[in-house]
Formats: C-alpha cells, sequence, structure tokens
C-alpha cells in the first residue's frame, strides 16, 4: 500500500479554497516561465488574465486575484513570505506597475486586467483561465 501524507493533501494557499488560488498562481508562474524561455518575456507590454467559471465567481473572495499577481510577479508560493503579499498587492494596485516575473516592470492595473467572466465557462477544463502577453510582435497565450 502507497502511503501518502498530509503534505500531498493539503496544499499552500493564500485563500480559503486552493483551487481558486494554488491553481491560478500555478498557471501564472506557467505563463511567465512559458514566456521566458520562448524568448517573449522581454517583448510582453502588458498582461490581461481571463478568468471563468467559478474561478471568476468566486475569485476575489477567496484570493484568486491576490494568487495571480504573486504568480506574476514571479513568487514560489512554498517560499515566499506570506506576510508580504497583501503589501506587495496594494503597491501593484496604486502604482499600476508589475515586476513581471520578478525581472521585468510592466504597466499593470489588476482592476481591468484581471476579468472576471462570471457568466461563462470555457468547455473542456475546470477551472479556467488565460493568460495573454501582448507585444508589438504578436501575442503569447497560455490557456490553463
Amino acid at each position: 500500500m502507497e502511503t501518502i501524507s498530509v503534505f500531498d493533501i493539503f496544499k499552500i494557499g493564500v485563500g480559503p479554497s486552493s483551487s481558486h488560488t494554488l491553481g491560478p498562481w500555478l498557471a501564472a508562474l506557467r505563463f511567465v516561465q512559458a514566456c521566458r524561455d520562448s524568448g517573449w518575456l522581454d517583448r510582453i507590454e502588458h498582461v490581461s488574465i481571463d478568468l471563468f467559471g467559478s474561478l471568476a465567481k468566486t475569485g476575489r473572495g477567496h484570493g484568486t486575484d491576490l494568487a495571480v499577481l504573486m504568480g506574476l510577479t514571479g513568487l514560489d508560493p512554498v517560499t515566499c513570505d506570506p506576510d508580504r503579499l497583501i503589501g506587495l498587492a496594494d503597491s501593484i494596485r496604486r502604482s499600476h506597475r508589475l515586476e513581471l516575473g520578478g525581472q521585468r516592470s510592466i504597466s499593470f492595473d489588476p482592476a481591468t486586467q484581471i476579468i472576471f467572466h462570471r457568466d461563462r465557462c470555457l468547455p473542456g477544463q475546470w477551472p479556467d483561465s488565460c493568460y495573454r502577453g501582448p507585444s508589438r510582435f504578436g501575442c503569447y497565450v497560455l490557456r490553463q
């Protein structure tokens, strides 16, 4: 019989539901890493995130928007200082600037660039999110 740890069952997150925090946080990290790996990170001028289904319906209340912000900055959900998260998010909201992947400052307004599609679900995945990084060279898209 295989042994599982409590750490296999419970995951670290910033809200009451790890599927609505850890999932979007990791998706944002994957987006940043995919942009970095493909050479797009230095080209991206701004980022927009579309959240669908349950992510959109409970997003703010469950901390999905905070998790997306932290993932975009490149913070690791396991090793980051949780006491720092709210201050960092407030700073991004006030300045409308985000350090994408912790290395490139871009214009970012969470109020308009994290879009909650409460009345839409995309077929085939749950929960669903789409990360877009437009630049003058095209657009890098990651759907999670």
